[in-house]
């Protein structure tokens, strides 16, 4: 899993036991946001199932949004659809995955809630913008091998298309509050390859 951090240098300097409990603890308040929601990643929670004591959560993560960030941080590693080659199939792969993160792991929820927040939290704001970035990497590596390949037209930006195709996704499951299965994913991806097929 990728995960979000420094760079390996500074990594290396910092102490053994210090990276094993920010590892437990971003750990532990991920599966806490996954499990039950933005709320409950609290410092006595994140304490109980973790095992360390309250005293070193603050010492490390003085505020709740500190929490939060590490929570995200931690899920930034959130599995992609397998590769196979072909475009259409790869799409529908990857949106399906990123569809069972929405609703099976309750993400939607979470999402909306670290969207609310980085307005006001720069710091939020930057986990947002790095977390969405993990996420659409490699949906947008998809539609770039698909621009390269003349699959879809030169004229396609990736951005945009990435966008498009995890936004309509987002919305419909965690705004509209819609069941989405895999026939949704396919028409949703073969509407995608009509607009911007070669």
């Amino acid at each position: 899993m990728v995960r979000y951090g420094g760079s390996v240098g500074r990594q290396a300097r910092i102490d053994p036991r210090v990276r094993r409990t920010h590892a437990d603890v971003g750990r532990v308040a991920g599966e806490l946001l996954l499990a039950q929601g933005w709320d409950q990643v609290t410092h006595a929670n994140v304490a109980a199932a973790s095992g360390y004591a309250k005293a070193t959560l603050y010492k490390h993560w003085p505020h709740t949004d500190d929490l939060l960030r590490a929570a995200f941080l931690h899920l930034g590693g959130l599995p992609h659809g397998e590769v196979t080659g072909d475009l259409r199939t790869d799409l529908i792969n990857e949106i399906e995955s990123f569809r069972r993160v929405l609703i099976d792991d309750k993400l939607s929820i979470s999402m909306i809630a670290l969207a609310d927040r980085a307005a006001t939290s720069s710091d939020l704001a930057k986990v947002r913008d790095h977390f969405l970035g993990e996420g659409q990497a490699l949906l947008r590596e998809l539609i770039s091998r698909g621009i390269r390949s003349r699959e879809l037209r030169p004229g396609v930006k990736v951005g945009p298309a990435a966008d498009m195709l995890s936004g309509a996704l987002t919305w419909r499951i965690a705004v509209m509050g819609k069941k989405v299965g895999r026939s949704y994913i396919e028409s949703l991806v073969d509407l995608f390859l009509h607009g911007a097929g070669a």
